[in-house]
């Protein structure tokens, strides 16, 4: 009899196990939580083969090292759903449904002391009714029935399992991570050859520096020339040209001109009694080369005249053929000597040029 007052209470303790209040509103994710979920897949694209634990301290440090204004993002949205959640909250202590749980549950409760109430008593008497014996109670619950102590061992199991499994030092290899030989040869050869290039290039940049510090000392060099070339110059220049300098250089001209006149004078002078003495010393050959003209009347315009005319007829030149004939020799040779005199100069322009270069 009193197995079956045991069974019994069981039974209603496991009615009391099935009473389940209706689906709460969810609670908001504090601001870390949030951060997280966020993160949480680009630290363990990042990092894939580290292991839970370390991503959820690689996660943590981000979190410490986040500034202020960004940590505030996250809690002004827990903020907000906490309020939403606050009134959700509300309203569902409100609803029907949650009542009807409360009431159920103040009736259980209610059931329970009403039975333990009434079995204690029951118990009591049966004790004083039978002298100098009592009975132990036997828990004999079902094996097979699914209480709410049995369901919590499971799940306890389950999780410790899990967690096992997952904080393992011990982990399976990833596939991709694993290179062959051949791959590994291969990559050898590779960097064999980059190490061969890339010496060629630094053996080619050497040569081309080479060449540029051979060119920059040749430009150097030439430079310091030309800025020594340079300063000389400058400091040869001539003064200014004042109104004194330019009356003595026109004075000194002045007199370098009346005495190249006057050698040119005395020159033109010696051509012609060279020229006069030749005609008294030869006069017949004077006559068949230059016939009746007179000593530097070889001009353009000179025509010899005919054999037998010269030896024939030998006319005189009067004054005033004479002096023409002498101006037209002067100035021909005056033309002579101011293209001589040109050509020297040109040659000394050059001469200085070149020089100075």
């Amino acid at each position: 009899m009193y197995r079956q007052n045991q069974q019994t209470s069981s039974r209603s303790g496991g009615q009391d196990v099935n009473i389940r209040p209706p689906k709460p509103p969810e609670r908001p994710l504090v601001p870390y939580m949030r951060f997280s979920r966020k993160m949480w897949p680009k630290v363990r694209n990042e990092n894939p083969d580290s292991p839970l634990w370390d991503i959820g301290k690689m996660i943590g440090q981000l979190w410490r090292d986040a500034p202020d204004n960004e940590k505030a993002v996250y809690q002004q949205d827990y903020e907000a759903e906490k309020v939403e959640y606050e009134k959700a909250m509300k309203a569902y202590q409100n609803s029907p449904a949650y009542q009807q749980y409360l009431a159920a549950r103040n009736r259980s409760k209610i059931a329970q002391a009403n039975e333990k109430s009434v079995g204690g008593r029951k118990g009591t008497q049966d004790a004083s009714n039978v002298t100098g014996v009592i009975i132990q109670p036997v828990d004999d619950e079902d094996p097979y029935e699914l209480t709410g102590k049995r369901l919590s061992a499971i799940r306890f199991d389950r999780n410790n399992r899990l967690m096992s499994e997952l904080f393992a030092p011990n982990y399976l290899p990833d596939t991709r991570s694993l290179v062959p030989q051949q791959r590994i040869d291969q990559l050898r050869k590779q960097g064999q050859s980059l190490t061969l290039h890339q010496q060629k290039l630094n053996d080619e940049l050497k040569r081309l520096e080479d060449n540029f510090n051979q060119r920059k000392h040749a430009v150097e060099s030439t430079s310091e020339v030309f800025n020594a070339n340079m300063k000389k110059v400058c400091e040869e220049k001539p003064q200014a040209l004042t109104e004194a300098n330019y009356n003595n250089l026109v004075a000194e001209w002045e007199t370098t001109i009346l005495k190249n006149y006057e050698e040119f004078k005395k020159q033109q002078q010696a051509i012609r009694a060279r020229q006069e003495a030749e005609r008294l010393e030869t006069p017949v050959l004077y006559s068949l080369t230059c016939g009746n003209a007179s000593p530097g009347d070889t001009g353009p315009g000179f025509q010899r005249p005919p054999v037998a005319e010269q030896n024939n007829e030998m006319p005189q030149m009067n004054k005033h053929e004479q002096m023409q004939a002498d101006t037209k020799n002067s100035e021909t040779c005056e033309k002579m000597d101011t293209d001589e005199n040109q050509h020297n100069e040109e040659m000394k322009a050059d001469n200085t040029e070149n020089i100075g270069a």
